[in-house]
């Protein structure tokens, strides 16, 4: 269970200042990196909205289960797709995995895996608007939302998924440079290549698919 704790942005920079947060030779840095009152805000109204949808799929799971007569309905199919930091067609990549979900009348998740280069000490500002735009696009959506923390992105996806009872894998096709491909390793084909249990979809956001 997770217990949500409100709290005004500027009472928790100020506890901040108090080194209640971070210990005192970090806390300059800090403030000036990612606790700056524009993404604080930005996560309080995050934190706010998942409350508010969960309390919502909570009434509308007891109604369904009221209409079939005290039996939870079968839910044919679960999906999940990643949604990345960097990704500037991740909108369009969850618009598109929402409408699948509803063609299979699937639970879908939308998972973000924090690498240690993309925690919130070391993500530029812009990337991490970005991530929490996604997000809530994902909730608006009707996606479950989790966001997971690992060393090696393909495995915690697998992970999760096997975990989950997730079926299918959408992702999008990778736009990095080869050289950064090569250097970091491509996801998406690591992916297809280590999921053999699980039917990986790729899709393209120029209205081309491919999958396998």
């Amino acid at each position: 269970q997770i217990v949500n704790i409100d709290v005004p942005v500027e009472a928790l920079r100020e506890r901040l200042r108090e080194g209640k947060i971070y210990p005192p030779n970090q806390v300059e840095n800090a403030l000036k990196n990612f606790f700056k009152p524009s993404n604080l805000a930005s996560l309080r109204e995050l934190a706010l909205r998942e409350v508010a949808r969960s309390l919502d799929r909570q009434r509308l799971d007891r109604e369904s289960i009221k209409r079939e007569g005290g039996h939870r309905a079968n839910v044919v199919d679960r999906i999940m797709v990643g949604v990345s930091s960097n990704a500037a067609d991740t909108g369009q990549l969850l618009r598109k995995a929402s409408r699948i979900a509803g063609q299979l009348n699937a639970e879908w998740y939308a998972v973000h895996i924090e690498t240690p280069s993309e925690s919130v000490k070391n993500i530029g500002t812009s990337d991490f608007v970005a991530l929490l735009d996604n997000i809530n696009v994902a909730s608006d959506l009707g996606a479950e939302t989790v966001w997971l923390k690992s060393d090696d992105v393909v495995k915690a996806l697998i992970d999760f998924a096997h975990d989950k009872g997730v079926s299918k894998v959408i992702v999008g096709r990778t736009h990095q440079p080869r050289w950064r491909r090569l250097l970091k390793g491509d996801v998406v084909a690591r992916l297809v290549a280590d999921a053999t249990d699980l039917d990986v979809e790729i899709v393209a956001t120029d209205e081309r698919e491919d999958s396998r």
